[in-house]
This record gives structure tokens, C-alpha cells and sequence, in this order.
């Protein structure tokens, strides 16, 4: 027999060296996969899932095997989307859609718009407000600016 753990017909995990117990937890289903040998204490549980202690809230539930389902504090609004997916209340300000792929939201933004690149699908190009060098040794004259850039917002106008 080699080294390698496995279970006997009596659901104990069996070593050349040693016996080890397995979990020994009510109402636990039987599983098709090997047993696992626990060398740690379980963590809360509810139902079979683990939980952390007093961290999770849970509602009553119709779900099939007895699923939990978390209590929530979201602000939820009526949709007629598909399938009753729900929307949340945002601080976000809609000033228009793009009808391209859906009708997608424009969000109002304070980025300084001077102009926009057709050529890669109306991107829109800020106004400067990093601190930019120029060096004769980048490729055509290619901008460098330093890493710290302030707030967040500040990237956020050059992402895509």
C-alpha cells in the first residue's frame, strides 16, 4: 500500500502510518468525491455552507437545497429589464444614450473635452492637466508625465 490517504468502507480516512477520523457532521450528504481529511477546526456553518460567525445575515428562502440568501440594503428602483434583473439607485447623473450595442448611458463627467478622434469610434480627447515633458529620444515626440497623478479622477479621463 503506498502513502496516500484514502477511505475504508467505514468512512475514516486510512494511512500506512496513522488513523485519521473524518468530519463527522449531521445530515452531511454523501459525496462521489474522495473524502478529505480535516486538520483544522470547521468554520460556523449554515446549513452545509460555511459562514463566518455573525457576519452574514440570512433571509428565508425558497431556493432548491435550501440555498441562503443574504439580507440586502440596496435601494432597488422598478425595471422592465429581462429576467426581473433588479437596478440600484445611483448618484450617477445620465445626460444622454448611445444607441450603438443597446442603449447605453452617457454619464455627465467634468472632463474637459477639446475634441474627439473619429477615426477609432468618437473618442473623446481631454484638455491637458498632467505636468507632460517632451524628450527628442521617444518615438515621434511621444509625451512623458510623472506617475503621481493627483485623485483618481484625474486617470480616469484616459482610460478606455
Amino acid at each position: 500500500m503506498s502513502n496516500r490517504n484514502v477511505t475504508d468502507t467505514n468512512n475514516r480516512a486510512r494511512d500506512d502510518r496513522d488513523e485519521v477520523r473524518l468530519d463527522d457532521r449531521d445530515d452531511r450528504e454523501q459525496r462521489a468525491l474522495p473524502a478529505v481529511v480535516r486538520k483544522r477546526p470547521l468554520a460556523p456553518t449554515y446549513g452545509n455552507r460555511p459562514v463566518g460567525e455573525d457576519t452574514v445575515k440570512f433571509i428565508e428562502s425558497d431556493l432548491p437545497n435550501n440555498r441562503p440568501v443574504e439580507v440586502s440594503h440596496l435601494s432597488l428602483v422598478q425595471s422592465n429589464l429581462p429576467k426581473h434583473r433588479p437596478v440600484e439607485t445611483s448618484e450617477l447623473k445620465v445626460v444622454g444614450t448611445v444607441a450603438a450595442y443597446g442603449a447605453r448611458p452617457v454619464s455627465a463627467s467634468n472632463l474637459e473635452v477639446v475634441e474627439t478622434i473619429t477615426l477609432s469610434g468618437h473618442r473623446p480627447v481631454t484638455a491637458n492637466t498632467l505636468d507632460i515633458t517632451t524628450s527628442d529620444w521617444l518615438p515621434s515626440n511621444r509625451p512623458m508625465a510623472s506617475n503621481d497623478l493627483g485623485e483618481d479622477s484625474n486617470l480616469m479621463g484616459y482610460l478606455d
